[in-house]
């Protein structure tokens, strides 16, 4: 049998030039730990108040001057920093989005010390994600994510700060999609510190509220709900949502909860909340939704990796819920990007 000319390969690769540099560019080993690295170290922070010679820098910082020095030619030659003269340098546009102020706060996402730095290593072992559809992140660090960052409080503070912004991108979209004025009584399923519920109690004055979360969590947010002087309408249980919730709520809110968790579990967790609603209760979805494929994709990987959970259409929540019992009555996609979805009892057969 003749073998292809290594020539036609070649050739065959030049007729793609634009595909192979940007496939090469995402599959790159160093660039995307380079910009990590520089986060990691805080690069732009140091820099913020004018260039500085990089023998300077290192020594401000306690790193290798040499090393510096090629990773900040490095990122500049990738348009990240700036060259101010030779052994010099200062932030550009891309350096700023960096500075550990910046509201995109980009740099604690890439910083390798935090939470971002565990996901990069779990990534490694996506291949094995896809062969089995299961989480990754214990086989980069021997158990399950949350119990691993609950033993750490550097990193659980680091959750629990991501969580309250996580859910405050939602807050409004959750208040105002809804026809609260026409509830009596709120659960909120897994609803962590108590943000959400502080903030939807204070805006409905007749609203009252039950929040059921893990001891720990429950905790934080009773101590909330005194602090804002809701104790008399809400409290907080500690305890799971995998088992029977507490009766008779008009709505059962799921913010932020279901995303976590794969079809099975999600399923029982919307099947506790058809329980407890009982033949009049309301189950109220609320995720961030990425209109963008990118964005989207990336999250749904993201979850995948380290908790084996997914980012799900109305139609996918659909089926989960005829599961539970179920039946989608309402979807909403509000401004912001929070889809709100309605359920209700499904209707006998």
């Amino acid at each position: 049998m003749e073998l292809p000319d290594a020539r036609d390969h070649i050739a065959g690769i030049a007729d793609v030039p634009d595909a192979s540099r940007d496939v090469t560019r995402l599959a790159d080993a160093i660039w995307p730990h380079a910009v990590r690295a520089a986060a990691t170290l805080r690069l732009a922070d140091h820099l913020a108040d004018g260039a500085k010679d990089v023998k300077d820098l290192a020594a401000r910082m306690g790193l290798d001057p040499d090393a510096l020095g090629r990773l900040l030619a490095y990122l500049v030659s990738h348009g990240v920093f700036h060259r101010a003269a030779p052994g010099v340098y200062d932030l550009n546009p891309a350096a700023r989005l960096l500075l550990d102020d910046h509201p995109a706060r980009l740099r604690a996402r890439l910083d390798q010390d935090g939470l971002a730095g565990r996901l990069d290593r779990a990534a490694a072992f996506l291949a094995d994600a896809v062969r089995t559809g299961e989480p990754v992140y214990e086989s980069a660090y021997g158990r399950p994510y949350y119990e691993d960052i609950a033993d750490d409080p550097r990193l659980l503070a680091e959750f629990d700060g991501f969580a309250h912004w996580y859910t405050g991108r939602s807050v409004a979209d959750v208040i105002e999609g809804y026809q609260w004025g026409r509830v009596g009584t709120v659960v909120d399923v897994g609803g962590g510190s108590g943000m959400l519920l502080t903030r939807l109690l204070q805006a409905y004055p007749r609203l009252r509220g039950v929040l059921i979360d893990l001891p720990s969590s429950a905790a934080k947010a009773e101590a909330a709900f005194d602090a804002a002087g809701l104790s008399g309408r809400c409290e907080a249980i500690g305890g799971s949502f995998f088992d029977p919730l507490p009766r008779g709520g008009d709505v059962y809110l799921l913010s932020g909860v279901l995303i976590d968790w794969d079809d099975q579990s999600a399923t029982t967790i919307l099947r506790r909340c058809a329980e407890a609603g009982g033949a009049h209760g309301r189950v109220l979805v609320a995720e961030q939704w990425e209109v963008d494929e990118a964005a989207f994709t990336d999250e749904d990987l993201r979850i995948l990796v380290l908790v084996g959970g997914r980012v799900r259409t109305p139609e996918h929540l659909g089926t989960l819920a005829a599961r539970a019992g179920l039946t989608v009555l309402t979807t909403r996609l509000n401004p912001r990007g929070v889809r709100l979805v309605e359920l209700g009892p499904a209707p006998a057969a």
